[in-house]
Formats: structure tokens, sequence, C-alpha cells
């Protein structure tokens, strides 16, 4: 059986299911996953597995026997609350989100989980600063570097989310 790890940064959950169902079509199981992005394949049969992630609800242990119950697998779970699952792609369409309510849902809860993070790093480095000696600025221009990306970087993912978000409200009014 032929091994393949990969890495693979992303915070697109659209995209990490079409990369996975791509390396599906290309005869390569996702085996298991670490976050962020680290994805092992084993070979198997192009296009068996057809994948999907997604947010787990507070009750993961029922969610996960109902997905169980339909007959989907779950591939792995992770401390932040996501999950990848698969089905068998023969067994048909296979979707999580597959109403407008509840990918709004999952858009929102991703969006209110940036701006957490977002405003974790933003209070991270005063909070870390005003617990040490006095740092001039250039000893303290580093962190305020690395802090400015990872906000941007999120800001970025926020303006996308909003921008989904945007849509299925639209989508939502249309179908009323």
């Amino acid at each position: 059986m032929k091994r393949k790890l990969v890495f693979r940064f992303g915070f697109d959950w659209e995209k990490e299911d079409r990369y996975l169902n791509d390396m599906s079509a290309k005869g390569f199981d996702l085996a298991r996953w670490w976050f962020p992005g680290i994805y092992l394949f084993e070979s198997g049969e192009p296009g068996y597995w057809t994948y999907r992630s997604g947010v787990l609800p507070r009750d993961k242990q029922q969610y996960l026997a109902l997905m169980a119950d339909a007959g989907d697998e779950t591939v792995g779970t992770f401390v932040n609350g996501t999950a990848t699952f698969r089905k068998r792609t023969a067994d048909g369409p296979f979707e999580i989100y597959s109403d407008t309510e509840s990918r709004l849902a999952f858009f929102q809860n991703w969006r209110k989980r940036y701006f957490i993070i977002a405003m974790t790093v933003v209070l991270w480095v005063p909070l870390d600063v005003m617990g040490s000696r006095d740092l001039t600025l250039l000893e303290l221009l580093p962190l305020l570097l690395v802090q400015l990306a990872i906000v941007a970087f999120l800001g970025v993912q926020t303006t996308r989310l909003n921008k989904r978000i945007r849509a299925l409200e639209a989508e939502r009014l249309v179908a009323e």
C-alpha cells in the first residue's frame, strides 16, 4: 500500500474538501489528518470516497453517531471542534450542509471563531509586554509585525466569509 504525506495549510473548508475529493479521484484516500494541514493519504480505488468537512455541534457524540447511522465515516475530529467525514461515492451525493440555513450557520460559526482568535492575538502582545521588562520599539517590532500579519490574514478570511454569508442571505431571501 502506497502512502503519501502532504503538508497543506488552508482555512477555506470548501477548498479543502475539493482538494480531498481531487486526491480521492487520483486514488489517494485520506487515512488521517492533523491540524493544521498535515494529511496522510493511502492508495486506494480512484473516486471511491467523497469527503466533507464540518464543525461539530456541542453534543458531538450524538452527531457522530447520527453521521455513522447515515453511512458516513468519520475520518478524524480535532480539538477545535471540526471533523472530516467520508462516504462511498457510489452511495450518491454527500452534503453535510445541504440547506441554506445550515451553510449560513456554518459560515457564521467560523466568522465568530476568527473574531475570537483575532481579539486574542490583538490582546496577547500588549498583555505579554506589560508583564515583562520595558522593551524598546526595536525589540517590540517583530512581535507587532507577527501580530499584524495574523490579524491581516484573519481579516482576509473574514472578508471571504462575509461574502459567502451575504450570498447565502440573499439566496434565503429569494427562496422566501
